[in-house]
């Protein structure tokens, strides 16, 4: 049981659009959230509010102000001991949702449910019981007595363990958490309440025992015993980086230090009103780390068909057991193919496989899997937190495969898949594991799966579907790797039916319509009985089995712990007869209660379900739907249904003395028809779609859909896609087919990585989009004049290849006219705590974050890649800003970009405020820009100007000069819109120049402005507070947001990127001058007059022969000759 979340709360919102002044509705669902917290912070981050019930409660009180009842809504929230006082408050609200709940309409007619609202019945009927036990708890009852034996039985367990989850709320001052964090999660133990902080232990109550928290002792755990989570505490939520930045600058004491962190997170825990309700489509999905349980195939396939159709929806996936040891590698083996392929078929891609980019902090988790990676650490399972936002670049766009290569791609998939059927593989993978354990070592997959991934590849897809079928079906009957695999054939062709993804012949009708057409040796319908007896069947029916409670004493007597959740199936055979077969299904729907069917007869089926579950005496009733035919071959005595363990060594050693070799639970031959029962639909659970809605859902999103214009897909011999082609036909007569067929030119211009633009003589041009990036620059062009058609050809483009349009800074421009960030996510700067007082103690952390950066790779890499350029210059102005330059005395505020090859300052930069960014772990410059052009510099007054020249002279206050080269420069142009935006709170104009001119940055060309105007002079009160200079250029000043650039981990290793850093670390030097001191050689930074170009590329300035000689060995690199 997950009471509390066991990771930092995350901004569902910060990758949706910005405001545009309008009232928005967001639709966002979240799967497996463990609690609210990412919905509760999504909306202290907007500045928005969100409303419980027991805070209705409060507000129809007039008290949600509250001190107290705060505190008693933070101890139900948190804590596992509590006072009388907020057990009394839960039991009296409980009462209240009872009497509110009676009936649907009831809980709608009531005050909670004009906010919250339920899918069905029976989820509001689960509540209720929930809210019954609370309301009834015996503190002196057993539940009470498990909470109790569980903290103790924990904290004992923990001891002096090293405990260190708690570094990811932390932030980019986990270094000053090293040791507390283990202290505050044995302290939640130990003591029941958050940290063990001294006032809540003191406000307990009964000898400082408190009482137990029902909210914690009860739960759906299959025995009914204490079940919460080992690894659970309440501080790992919250975003607590400034909290522990001045407990590591501070000699506190252990008390002092948890009471400021507990009061920290209590200011952070933020609760009001809105609205939440049953939706079938969203904006954003969050789905937590639920892929780590049940696969993130199963996820995706499973979430992307929710996704409303725009460019702006955002899918989140998150994992946090490892994978691999290397997490670059993390997403191919737990998609089981590579990602362009596996995102050009499903339709979403992972933003950081386009950008290379993140603004996420990544120290905490890299110290952490390299800590939980050493073998002292006595961890099987690793731990890397990996989130991942997903998108579509064009929901509408489709593309078309060979179906021999697609169902090549599908049996690749479908190995990785089933790869624990592989035998050949076992010894190996049994080895390993007693070492080192993967997410993806226990099976998370069945056949259904593989279905639902075939279902959604076709709705994206354009191929002769049965071709592709046939193919891919006759492979996987003839693959000779997963032996054991060929027992779920059946299963696979039931779900392609039941998915209406693809038929068997033999499925289309029922078994006696096609018996004489396959020559199927069935059995007379005058020898059966109930459904089976009947003339016309269906195709496929669902076989009940009812387990005896008895038979499930294996499972509820064995150690949970140990035996973890071990995999079933449903297994038919047909033991004698010429057609003798076994076939597993392991895909099956099963809870207790009582079925029963008037199977002589085939009549009506019903079903009681038996909701104490585990803790109940009903049987455990397994259906499943399987082919009817099989039921009908061979001898009636000889069918026997079966429920398994499926076959492990783990499983063997578990269950084998109990079950026997073959790990049978529960076997009942056919005739038993107390135990075994054949209907014509699924069980009837209110939790379920009716079979009608399930088949209306099914086929819309199963059917293929056509597109004007598709891209073709090529897959190489790896099974993966490499080339895009589009090939665009004009139809006779329009002016591209005349200019063709005159032999006009035809001229292909990259836009970005994913259009191109095609021109054909003097014709207007048309813009060609790919599903996917491409790289544009390497394009291949055919052109068929007598046919008008031209056919682009490009390789896939995959991050980290060289990104000429760095497309992690687009912006894209919605019909609403308002702005989506592709690739960076949104801050609201104003609730951004401010680091104050930056002193030596904080050198540590914040070496780290630039050493983080990867700034150091840029030493090697000089001149050569612009984005490793912009992480230098980002370090310089954190570093500066911190007071870290080596030649100067005083924090640097004012920054100048200039040019390198022009020496002509491009914009002027004015820091306020150093930030954390909570959401992201990380820090921002909260900063203001002006572009200048000589234009604008022209337009001033000659006291701005004055003041403009004075940057460059004050000894006071001066200004540090980035020098960029022309690359940089074109990227901090592309850049600025983007930090503009991500900050943004004012509204874009009716005249915004991005609007007229329909391009976003408005130029990257020298002398030209790449911003609009609507955010200039947006700036707050106090904005010259700490520097007066500025204040006769306010109103040329936009507002914006720099962060430091981390490298993905899943595209770049993060591994060692603390390795080589000294132990402190000052800003890097070079291209980086005070303003005010002249031009600088670029090997021994000294300031002089007498600098001369290098003769190759006339850029590097050395003062002497000497200096030039040594830096060669890294500006070689970038030289160009």
């Amino acid at each position: 049981m997950y009471p509390i979340g066991n990771t930092p709360a995350v901004n569902l919102l910060r990758d949706i659009p910005g405001s545009s002044g309008k009232e928005e509705t967001i639709r966002v669902l979240c799967l497996a959230c463990g609690d609210p917290r990412n919905i509760l912070f999504s909306l202290w981050s907007e500045q928005q509010q969100v409303l419980l019930t027991l805070i209705a409660e409060n507000q129809s009180r007039s008290t949600v102000g509250n001190a107290n009842n705060n505190q008693s809504i933070w101890n139900l929230f948190y804590h596992m001991l509590i006072p009388a006082t907020d057990l009394r408050i839960l039991r009296e609200h409980c009462a209240k949702l009872l009497s509110a709940s009676e009936s649907s309409g009831a809980w709608l007619a009531s005050p909670y449910g004009k906010f919250i609202q339920f899918s069905n019945r029976d989820t509001l009927k689960e509540l209720r019981q929930y809210w019954t036990q609370y309301r009834d708890f015996d503190v002196a009852g057993k539940a009470a007595a498990e909470l109790k034996d569980g903290l103790s039985q924990n904290s004992k367990r923990i001891g002096q363990a090293t405990v260190i989850n708690g570094l990811r709320s932390a932030g980019v001052c986990w270094p000053n958490a090293m040791s507390a964090v283990g202290q505050i999660f044995r302290k939640y133990w130990e003591t029941g309440v958050a940290a063990g902080n001294t006032d809540d232990r003191k406000s307990l109550g009964n000898g400082g025992k408190g009482f137990p928290n029902p909210m914690f002792a009860i739960s759906s755990a299959p025995s009914g015993k204490f079940a919460v989570h080992y690894g659970t505490e309440p501080l790992v939520s919250f975003h607590l980086a400034e909290t522990f930045r001045r407990v590591g600058g501070e000699n506190l004491d252990q008390a002092t230090q948890s009471n400021r962190l507990v009061k920290a997170a209590k200011d952070q825990f933020c609760l009001s009103n809105s609205l939440w309700t049953f939706l079938d489509y969203f904006d954003v999905i969050d789905n937590s780390n639920l892929g780590d349980h049940v696969g993130l195939i199963n996820m995706v396939t499973a979430t992307t068909p929710l996704l409303r159709p725009q460019p702006t929806s955002v899918l989140y996936t998150e994992s946090l057991l490892t994978v691999t040891d290397d997490t670059t590698t993390t997403l191919p083996a737990a998609l089981g193919s590579d990602v362009a392929t596996f995102s050009i078929l499903i339709g979403v891609a992972p933003s950081g496989v386009l950008s290379g980019i993140t603004l996420e902090g990544v120290g905490n988790e890299a110290t952490m899997q390299k800590l939980t990676g050493q073998p002292e650490s006595n961890m099987r399972q690793g731990q890397y937190r990996l989130r991942v936002h997903w998108r579509a670049h064009d929901p509408t766009a489709r593309v078309k495969v060979d179906p021999y290569q697609l169902a090549a791609w599908f049996l690749a998939i479908y190995k990785k898949m089933f790869a624990n059927e592989d035998i050949s593989t076992l010894f190996s993978r049994v080895t390993r594991m007693q070492n080192t354990h993967y997410s993806t070592d226990m099976p998370r997959y069945t056949r259904a799966a593989l279905v639902a991934l075939l279902r959604v590849v076709r709705t994206r897809t354009l191929t002769d579907w049965d071709l592709m079928m046939d193919k891919f079906l006759d492979l996987v009957e003839t693959d000779r790797t997963l032996l054991i695999g060929s027992n779920s054939l059946q299963e696979l062709n039931v779900h392609l039916a039941l998915y209406g993804v693809w038929t068997l012949p033999v499925l289309a009708e029922g078994p006696r319509q096609v018996q004489r057409q396959f020559n199927l040796p069935l059995r007379p319908k005058n020898s059966e009985s109930g459904i089976l007896g009947q003339a016309s069947l269906p195709p496929i029916v669902y076989v009940v089995l009812s387990v005896p409670r008895k038979s499930l004493r294996p499972f509820t007597e064995c150690n949970v712990d140990i035996m973890g959740t071990p995999a079933l199936h449903l297994s038919i055979k047909q033991q004698f007869g010429p057609t003798q077969y076994e076939n597993c299904f392991n895909s099956f729907h099963c809870c207790f209660g009582r079925f029963r069917s008037d199977g002589q007869n085939g009549g009506p089926s019903t079903f009681e379900e038996d909701h104490q579950g585990w803790r109940g005496s009903a049987d455990l009733v397994v259906a499943c739907a399987v082919p009817t035919f099989g039921l009908l071959m061979g001898p009636r005595n000889g069918l026997k249904v079966s429920l398994v363990v499926n076959s492990s060594p783990e499983n063997l050693k578990l269950f084998a003395e109990k079950l026997g070799p073959l790990l049978i639970v529960f076997e009942a031959p056919l005739e038993n028809e107390r135990r075994v029962s054949i209907i014509a639909d699924p069980l009837h659970l209110d939790t379920k779609l009716s079979m009608a809605d399930q088949r209306k859902w099914l086929q819309s999103v199963s059917a293929q859909r056509d597109s004007d214009e598709v891209a073709f897909a090529f897959f190489d011999a790896r099974h993966q896609i490499n080339k895009l082609q589009i090939r665009t036909l004009f139809a006779k007569g329009t002016e591209e087919s005349k200019a063709l067929a005159n032999g006009a030119s035809v001229a292909v211009d990259p836009i970005d990585l994913f259009n191109i633009r095609l021109q054909i003589g003097n014709t207007s041009g048309k813009s060609i989009s790919f599903p996917f990036p491409i790289q544009s620059y390497s394009s291949k062009t055919r052109v068929a004049r007598k046919s008008s058609w031209v056919e682009i050809e490009a390789a896939v483009y995959m991050a980290p290849q060289m990104d000429p349009f760095h497309t992690w800074t687009h912006i894209t421009s919605l019909p609403d006219q308002s702005l989506a960030l592709d690739s960076i996510p949104r801050v609201n700067m104003d609730i951004q705590l401010i680091l104050c007082s930056i002193s030596q103690t904080d050198r540590t952390w914040l070496n780290l974050v630039f050493g983080a950066m990867g700034v150091e790779k840029k030493q090697s890499q000089h001149l050569a890649d612009a984005k490793s350029d912009l992480k230098h210059s980002l370090s310089i102005m954190f570093g500066s800003f911190v007071g870290f330059h080596p030649q100067l005395d005083a924090p640097i505020r004012n920054f100048t970009l200039n040019s390198k090859r022009t020496q002509k300052p491009h914009a002027f930069i004015y820091v306020k405020n150093l930030r954390h960014d909570l959401d992201l772990g990380s820090i921002v410059l909260d900063a203001y820009i002006m572009p200048l052009t000589m234009a604008r510099f022209g337009a001033l007054s000659p006291v701005n100007q004055n003041i403009i020249q004075h940057f460059y002279s004050s000894q006071t206050n001066p200004a540090l000069s980035i020098e960029l080269d022309d690359n940089e420069v074109i990227l901090w142009k592309r850049l600025l819109p983007v930090l503009a935006e991500r900050c943004r709170t004012w509204q874009h104009k009716d005249t915004c120049e991005y609007r007229k001119e329909g391009k976003i940055p408005l130029s990257i060309e020298e002398d030209e402005n790449p911003l609009c105007s609507c955010g200039e002079g947006v700036v707050p009160a106090d904005f010259t507070k700490d520097n007066a200079e500025w204040e006769p250029m306010a109103r040329y000043v936009t507002r914006i947001a720099i962060s430091p650039v981390f490298p993905v981990s899943y595209v770049e290793t993060t591994a060692g990127i603390f390795d080589n850093l000294p132990p402190t670390q000052s800003v890097p030097q070079s291209n980086t001058q005070p303003a005010n001191q002249g031009p600088r050689c670029d090997n021994c930074n000294r300031s002089s007059t007498q600098l001369k170009n290098c003769a190759a590329c006339g850029k590097a300035r050395y003062c002497s022969k000497e200096c030039q000689k040594a830096a060669w060995k890294s500006h070689k690199l970038g030289c160009k000759k």
